[in-house]
Order: C-alpha cells, then structure tokens, then sequence
C-alpha cells in the first residue's frame, strides 16, 4: 500500500506541474498578465513576422505596459507603423525609441534604430535629414579618446609594414557601426553629384 500512496503522490505531483506549466504557456499565448513583459516582446516580434501586424502591436504595447521604459518595444512598434505605411508615426516611434537609447538591452542596438530612421528619410525623399543622421554617425566615429586613436595609429603602422593580412590576424578587427554610414554617404553624394 505504501508503493501504491508514493506512485500516486509522484503522478499526482507530475501532473500537477504539467497542469501549471500548461497554464502558462496559455498565459503566454494569450498575453496574460502573469506573463513577463519580454515574453510579450517576443511573442510581438514572432506577430510581426508573421505579418500579423495587429497582433504584434498589441503584444509591444501590453510589453510597455509593464515597464517604465521599453525601447524595443518603441522601436517595434515604429516598424509595425512603418510597414503598414503610416511614416509619421514611424518615425516619432523611433525618435520616442531613441530618447531611451541608454536603457537598451543591448546598447548597440542604438544603431539599429538610427539605420531604421536614416532609412525611412531616404524612402521619403527627405534626404536633408537622412544626411544629417549619416554625418552624425561618421562624426560619432572620429570623436574617440586619445586610447582608440593611438591604437588606430598601431593599426596603420602593422598594416604599411605588414600589410592586410597581419592587420587582420593581429587584431582581428571588427566593422565599426559607421561603416554602413560612411558607405551610404559615399553613394548619396555621388548620386547628388557633390564631390
């Protein structure tokens, strides 16, 4: 009898945390509020790319909802607009997300959002301000402290002595986010003809 009162405690127990853990995960699907605020983030995302528009912004906001600030959340929300074709609100979206830039999970992240920006000036035909987002990148990149640029000055060294491969071995260097800025204002200065 005893055998018989533990295997049922266990199966009782089992079934227990499976009941639970069903519940959750219905809680999550649905967007409850007992779901943590990055779960309803992703679940927004996952909305997104299914092109379930609707759906993906009403799991950004319930995400915002529950946190004071929510840059992510902002900038994905700026994306849903920007596909449904509502620019202007796209673009506050991104701005919004920017004012929060130093709250980001992953600060690099910051940069994303900018490309984003600069991107929907250039579908606009609003190429003053998609330059000015560009140049503000490049000039980011040069006002560095004196560490990065000594070692920029070791890089030039390895690579006149050394050449390419050397550099790239040494120091295995990685893009700078500016690259992509540099690179766009080398076409749209040639498209525009000013040299």
């Amino acid at each position: 009898m005893r055998r018989q009162i533990r295997f049922f405690g266990r199966t009782a127990f089992i079934a227990v945390i499976g009941l639970w853990l069903g519940l959750v995960s219905l809680g999550a699907q649905t967007g409850g509020d007992t779901v943590p605020s990055w779960v309803l983030f992703e679940r927004g995302k996952e909305a997104f790319y299914d092109n379930d528009f609707g759906r993906a912004l009403e799991f950004f906001e319930k995400a915002i909802k529950k946190e004071t600030l929510y840059p992510e959340a902002e900038y994905w929300i700026g994306r849903v607009y920007e596909e449904e074709g509502e620019s202007y609100l796209a673009e506050q979206q991104y701005l919004k997300a920017l004012e929060m830039s130093k709250v980001l999970y992953i600060p690099s992240d910051r940069y994303e959002i900018i490309y984003r920006l600069a991107d929907l000036y250039k579908n606009k035909g609003r190429y003053g301000e998609y330059e000015q987002i560009l140049l503000q990148l490049f000039n980011e990149e040069f006002s560095q402290d004196a560490s990065k640029i000594r070692l920029e000055h070791a890089y030039v060294t390895v690579l006149t002595e050394e050449g390419l491969n050397k550099l790239i071995y040494l120091y295995r260097m990685d893009l700078n986010y500016s690259l992509r800025a540099v690179s766009e204002l080398g076409v749209y200065y040639y498209k525009t003809k000013d040299y």
